[in-house]
């Protein structure tokens, strides 16, 4: 269904114009996102033209062996007067009939017979190929045509527990939701993972392979990425596989990078690789090989980052596009997406190598469990924080709104950002900055997850921001005397500690202070006969570029979301288009339909409303299990979560500093929470970075050193212990003080609710 076809062709120049239109479909929008996604070299790419004589149908259609709609043991049968091109391109609506398969005769009485005919000759073609199938046919009046049958890829939701769109676990086969939790937050309704799906797997893929470690063996649509229960989940033991072929690296060192901690057994050799060669582990960006794809990588993210700009810089007017170009304007966003992303995660592996570098190179040389903090500080301060742009745009906003007290009581009394806008829409300063938050949201893209909600959608999150900010404004901090919006102490309730390179510079000055000084060191360097001094140039150059290629991760990130939010103010579009047809109950119902259901729906052949709500439900009931286990194999089952028992917990310094303060567990980034609490979740997002504004430290089930919650909590300054499951539960519902510890990596219960707060460190 990716290139053009053409029926009732009949003069010769009528089947020269057809041909060359054929050949010109190759390149059309749709057929190269496809192939993007697949993986499918275009270099050495043709396009054969099959010429044959039409079947001068007076009925055709298409059978479904098995009924999408979700019904067991049934067969969906559509029919359509004439050539089966009209029910493809939606010019006329089929009459359908759901069969039993093991139907009587007179189910189709008062039909032309040979409909059962057709179902008996689909039922005959599965059973062939082993597997249900969608059969396409045409019927002259004497004789049954098969057009052509494909396989059925999404089964119905009624025959298993899911909404047709989860992936089929191997039974020994282990997933796990670190790292990928944060690219593909919370529950994936249809268009979604079927949108964002088949780029993560092709930019994984794209990936391994120019890091030549993706397997041959490597098969189905998502051996990366899965979906189940309606969340994402990597291949961990693909990863490790993977890993392990890298040079130097080891699936004991990824697990430790993931979970702080290894949690499987190892693979025969595996910790093996990990030590090979001389000095120990071995970065894979030391190969000539590899620092020229680091430098292909940093070109590439800087090309896609730009590319994004200029696309929303177009402002193209989506409401006003006809339908097919609406969908045309959507692939050529993905094909753009499928680049973004593949520029994401090149970035990302260059950077936590680069990091890992870091570490390596320090831990001979400091005391044992320093090299992590050291690499933090070397790598922390004036970086690009994916969400953070948004938090500190509206910072920028509350100078203005602090000037007026007007503004100031509008922003902190109202309840919700409906009620904002209409008392803001009453004064000339009001509207003013209303038209500055309404293009910072367009600008600011999907909040969480590429074609996700946008932050317009969101933006309620954002008003509570800007709220926040303009409150702790009028706080007068007791130890330089300035408000909490200028600041810059280091206090508890600084609205925005922001670093900058000074901070990294600081931390250089005290690591030579203490390590380049010492006598070992010197004494290494005469030894040696180093004139100028080797090693110290060097880490200078390792930290240099592992910030580097962490801030332009983060960009890279940041303008995945941005895209994301064009692709979803078309899917809204689409949605409102729908429902203005009837063709669907309501425009949120376009979260239930499939990718490539889209285009169909408006030709009246996608998914039923029947199974829309079948999805809805299923999606319901995803919500109600809740989150997948960290950790699992073969099928996630419900209630997995990890019971902690005790008072002190050890997890991952993600953010050095030390805070006590009252634990909040957060669930929603849009649930309110008062400035100074401890934010307690099981992961975060670029959704979550206005609650950052307001806490006193961050404590995460999942994350390693640069997740979003570490790298955004060092950046403001805050203190932050990844990597502690089960926290969430054992704080829920209590009022509880902690003390965060996220130098030593620590979080402690207080027995007492009393004790003062103490400010970070």
């Amino acid at each position: 269904g990716q290139y053009r076809s053409f029926l009732g062709v009949q003069t010769p120049e009528e089947i020269f114009e057809a041909v060359r239109l054929v050949w010109a479909s190759l390149w059309l929008p749709a057929a190269r996102s496809y192939r993007r996604f697949r993986g499918i070299d275009e270099s050495d790419l043709a396009m054969a033209v099959v010429m044959m004589r039409l079947v001068d149908a007076d009925l055709a259609g298409v059978v479904f062996t098995v009924d999408p709609g979700g019904r067991e043991d049934a067969v969906r049968l559509e029919v359509v007067e004439g050539l089966g091109e009209q029910l493809v391109s939606g010019a006329v609506t089929p009459a359908a009939h759901v069969v039993s398969r093991s139907r009587p005769r007179s189910t189709l009485d008062g039909t032309d017979p040979i409909l059962d005919e057709v179902v008996d000759t689909a039922l005959g073609v599965e059973a062939w190929f082993g597997s249900p199938q969608d059969v396409e046919w045409a019927y002259d009046g004497s004789r049954l045509y098969l057009v052509q049958a494909r396989p059925i890829t999404t089964k119905p939701a009624a025959l298993g527990d899911d909404d047709g769109f989860d992936t089929e676990p191997a039974p020994s086969t282990t997933y796990t939701t670190a790292g990928i939790a944060e690219m593909v937050p919370g529950l994936l309704p249809p268009l979604l993972w079927t949108t964002v799906g088949p780029l993560l797997e092709e930019s994984f893929r794209r990936l391994f392979d120019r890091l030549d470690v993706l397997p041959d063996d490597l098969s189905g649509p998502h051996a990366v990425v899965g979906r189940f229960r309606s969340r994402a989940a990597l291949n961990l033991d693909l990863i490790k596989r993977m890993a392990s072929d890298i040079p130097g690296g080891s699936g004991d060192d990824l697990e430790r990078q993931y979970f702080g901690r290894v949690i499987s057994e190892a693979a025969p050799g595996d910790r093996a690789t990990a030590t090979r060669g001389s000095g120990g582990v071995r970065s894979m960006l030391r190969s000539v090989k590899e620092i020229r794809a680091r430098a292909q990588f940093a070109r590439e993210a800087e090309i896609v980052i730009d590319a994004v700009d200029q696309v929303l810089a177009a402002r193209v007017d989506i409401p006003a596009l006809p339908v097919d170009e609406l969908i045309a304007y959507r692939y050529r966003l993905l094909d753009l997406a499928g680049r973004a992303l593949a520029a994401e995660l090149a970035v990302a592996a260059a950077a936590a190598a680069a990091y890992r570098g870091i570490e390596l190179f320090l831990e001979p040389r400091v005391h044992p469990g320093e090299a992590g903090l050291w690499a933090q500080r070397l790598t922390s301060g004036g970086m690009h924080t994916c969400g953070g742009h948004m938090a500190f745009s509206v910072c920028d906003l509350t100078r203005d709104s602090s000037a007026s007290d007007a503004l100031a009581a509008s922003l902190t009394t109202c309840a919700d950002h409906t009620e904002i806008r209409r008392e803001l829409g009453v004064t000339l300063e009001g509207r003013r900055l209303l038209e500055r938050m309404d293009e910072l949201l367009r600008l600011g893209g999907s909040a969480a997850i590429f074609a996700g909600p946008t932050w317009s959608e969101e933006q309620d999150l954002v008003w509570q921001m800007l709220r926040q900010v303009v409150r702790a404004g009028t706080v007068v901090c007791p130890d330089c005397g300035t408000t909490a919006a200028e600041c810059r102490c280091g206090a508890a309730h600084d609205v925005v500690r922001i670093g900058g390179s000074d901070d990294r510079a600081r931390a250089f000055s005290e690591l030579e202070r203490r390590v380049m000084r010492t006598w070992s060191w010197r004494a290494s360097r005469v030894l040696t006969g180093q004139i100028v001094d080797i090693r110290k140039r060097m880490l200078r150059r390792m930290a240099t570029d592992a910030f580097a290629f962490l801030d332009r991760r983060e960009r890279s990130k940041t303008a995945v979301l941005r895209l994301g939010g064009e692709v979803r103010r078309v899917h809204v579009e689409l949605g409102n288009r729908l429902a203005g047809l009837g063709l669907i109950e309501s425009a949120t119902d376009v979260d239930f339909l499939a990718s490539a259901e889209l285009d169909q729906s408006f030709a009246g052949a996608g998914a039923t409303f029947e199974m829309i709500a079948r999805r809805r439900r299923q999606h319901d009931q995803a919500a109600a299990d809740g989150a997948l286990p960290q950790v699992f194999t073969g099928r996630p089952r419900s209630g997995e979560a990890q019971q902690l028992a005790g008072d002190s917990f050890a997890g991952w310094g993600g953010s050095p500093g030390r805070y006590r303060g009252s634990a909040h567990v957060i669930h929603d980034p849009a649930e309110p929470m008062e400035r100074g609490e401890v934010m307690v979740a099981r992961t975060t997002d670029p959704s979550w970075t206005p609650l950052f504004l307001a806490a006193g430290a961050i404590v995460v089930e999942e994350g390693g050193p640069l997740s979003h919650a570490a790298i955004v909590a060092r950046e403001l300054g805050v203190p932050a212990v990844l990597n502690i499951p089960g926290i969430t539960k054992r704080l829920e519902g209590r009022a509880t003080q902690v003390t965060v510890d996220g130098t030593e990596g620590t979080v402690t219960i207080h027995a007492s609710q009393e004790a003062p707060r103490e400010k970070a460190a």
